[in-house]
């Protein structure tokens, strides 16, 4: 890869080498070291710190400034994992190489749907998104109070340096239509056929395009799925009620309205 390709990757958030803020741990202790290594890939300084903040044992050291890169004490590193579920950036990973003589561990944060489940095989992905290995996940840890989940992954020892992240291919079973309200396109397939055949009557019952975007994202979605349902045309079917205001506005701006109003 020449330097003007990596500069381009790199300026696109991609991480192609090491440098400054993301180094590897010292290679003669953490290839001995059992639990692993905390590997932290945040080279570009910016005020964020909580690699610090939540590390239980100070591994991750104080910041003299907020906008440094991290720097690692590896002595007191346990490779809990904590700073991956808690990195705003998922720029943190924990590395075991002595799971097994050609097999390493990687703690990877996950934000994505479906949720991978302990002994299933994942794709494993390079920096760029690329699939370079299968893995076996054989530990999946939910987070706290954090929506980033730390799944732990059996991959090629010789790609320690390359993977970082997962695909899951199962197909995710939910498919939800209105986002507001989390309502999912089989729950409105069920009550469709309950005859339920209307917008306004789907309304009343799950409260599809009750939420902020006043089904603005919903609405298009569930009269093709009532069209196809009842043999319509999308546009023979009565759209529902529609309450104003139409378009979300602020407050402060109903508030400037009706203090001038009061001047009137």
């Amino acid at each position: 890869m020449s330097c003007c390709d990596k500069e381009k990757l790199f300026n696109s958030g991609v991480l192609v080498e090491h440098v400054e803020g993301a180094v590897l741990p010292p290679k003669d202790k953490w290839e001995a070291k059992k639990g692993g290594y905390v590997v932290i890939e945040c080279p570009k300084r910016i005020p964020c710190n909580p690699c610090f903040t939540s590390c239980p044992t100070g591994a991750v050291q104080p910041f003299e400034d907020i906008n440094d890169t991290p720097k690692i004490d590896y002595a007191k590193c346990t490779g809990c994992g904590i700073c991956v579920s808690r990195c705003p950036g998922l720029a943190c990973f924990v590395i075991d190489l002595t799971y097994a003589e050609d097999k390493a561990v990687i703690k990877l944060p996950y934000e994505l749907l479906p949720i991978p489940k302990k002994g299933q095989k994942v794709k494993c992905l390079n920096r760029i998104g690329e699939e370079v290995a299968e893995g076996e996940v054989i530990a999946v840890a939910e987070p706290s109070k954090d929506k980033t989940y730390v799944v732990s992954v059996v991959i090629p020892k010789a790609l320690v340096d390359d993977i970082r992240g997962i695909k899951v291919t199962e197909q995710c079973k939910a498919n939800v239509i209105c986002r507001c309200e989390e309502i999912e396109i089989d729950k409105i397939r069920e009550w469709i056929k309950r005859g339920y055949d209307t917008f306004d009557e789907l309304k009343r019952e799950l409260r599809v395009g009750m939420g902020p975007c006043q089904g603005r994202g919903c609405r298009d979605i569930i009269m093709r799925e009532i069209a196809m349902a009842t043999g319509q045309k999308v546009a023979d079917l009565q759209p529902g009620t529609m309450r104003p205001p139409v378009k979300p506005i602020k407050i402060s701006l109903l508030a400037e309205d009706f203090r001038e109003g009061e001047h009137r």
